[in-house]
């Protein structure tokens, strides 16, 4: 009698991750990264003088981000939690 020995697929359905997953994981994990250190950034910067043209033009978009989308409200927590008061 011939013995069936069952196959296994190398990967499955639940294991692999597509190649677009991974570069908006990656995407979303850039822009959250940038969103962290805007504040810090700008502030230091500004204490210690040193790249405030360079880092103003750097951090503008959060700036943006601020004045015309929902993240105004967890923006300004944010920087409050850095001692900012935002106008």
């Amino acid at each position: 009698m011939k013995q069936v020995v069952p196959t296994v697929p190398e990967t499955t359905d639940a294991t692999t991750v597509s190649r677009a997953t991974v570069i908006w994981s990656l995407v979303a994990m850039f822009f959250c990264f940038y969103l962290a250190i805007s504040v810090p950034v700008l502030i230091y910067s500004d204490k210690l003088g040193v790249g405030k043209p360079f880092v103003r033009a750097t951090f503008a978009p959060v700036g943006w981000l601020h004045d015309h989308t929902p993240l105004r409200y967890p923006l300004r927590w944010y920087a409050s939690v850095w001692g900012v008061r935002p106008d």
